[in-house]
C-alpha cells in the first residue's frame, strides 16, 4: 500500500497544478489516510472534490495554480467556484462538502507552512435545504397501522406495535415521548 517516499497509494486524480501543489496534495492525501484514517471512499471523494477545485482554478486563473496563486486567492475567487457548481446543477450538500474539503486542504497548507489564505474561511457554506418530513395521508396511515402487525413474530408483538403506531400517528408523538409514557399518565376518566 505504500508508494514512493513511504507515502500511501493515493487515488490517481488528474488536476492541472504546479509541481509543489501536486506534492502538497499527495502529502494531504497521505495525512488524511494515515493521521485522520479516513476510508478509501472518503479519500477518493475528497480527492475528486479538490481535483475539481484545482481544475476550476486552472481555467479561472488561466494557468496551473502554484502555491503563490493559492495564497493570493480572494473570497471572490472561491465564490466564483461555488457559483460554477450551482450552474452545473450540483446539490447544495455536495457543494458544502466540497467547500469543507477545500478549507481542509488550505488548513493543511497553512500547517505545513506552504500557503496561507484566510479568504477561504470567510466564504459562507451554501444553505442547506431544510426538508421537513411530509405527513402521511389518512389512507397511508390506515394502511401502515394495518400492516405493522404483520411484521411482528408473535401475536402480542403485533398488538403492541399496532397500538404504538396508532398512538404515534393519532397523538402526534415522537417515539421517545410515546415510549416514555407510564400507566399513571393515562387519564382516569374522573374529569
Amino acid at each position: 500500500m505504500a508508494g514512493p517516499a513511504g507515502l500511501i497509494e493515493a487515488p490517481r486524480v488528474d488536476f492541472p497544478a504546479a509541481v509543489p501543489v501536486v506534492e502538497a496534495v499527495r502529502r494531504w492525501q497521505h495525512w488524511l489516510a494515515v493521521e485522520r484514517r479516513v476510508s478509501k471512499h472518503t479519500l477518493d471523494a475528497y480527492s475528486r472534490d479538490l481535483s475539481a477545485f484545482l481544475g476550476f482554478l486552472a481555467d479561472h486563473l488561466g494557468g496551473q495554480p502554484g502555491l503563490d496563486e493559492l495564497s493570493a486567492l480572494r473570497a471572490a475567487d472561491f465564490r466564483s467556484w461555488l457559483a460554477g457548481r450551482v450552474n452545473q446543477g450540483l446539490a447544495a450538500r455536495s457543494t458544502a462538502r466540497a467547500l469543507a474539503v477545500v478549507r481542509g486542504f488550505f488548513r493543511h497548507l497553512d500547517r505545513e507552512g506552504l500557503a496561507h489564505n484566510p479568504a477561504v474561511a470567510v466564504v459562507r457554506t451554501p444553505r442547506q435545504p431544510h426538508n421537513l418530513p411530509r405527513p402521511l395521508s389518512v389512507d397511508q396511515a390506515a394502511a401502515t397501522i394495518e400492516t405493522i402487525g404483520e411484521l411482528a413474530t408473535a401475536p402480542w408483538m403485533a398488538r403492541r406495535d399496532t397500538a404504538l403506531v396508532a398512538l404515534l400517528y393519532g397523538a402526534g408523538l415522537r417515539i421517545g415521548e410515546a415510549l416514555g409514557l407510564n400507566r399513571r399518565d393515562l387519564p382516569t376518566g374522573d374529569d
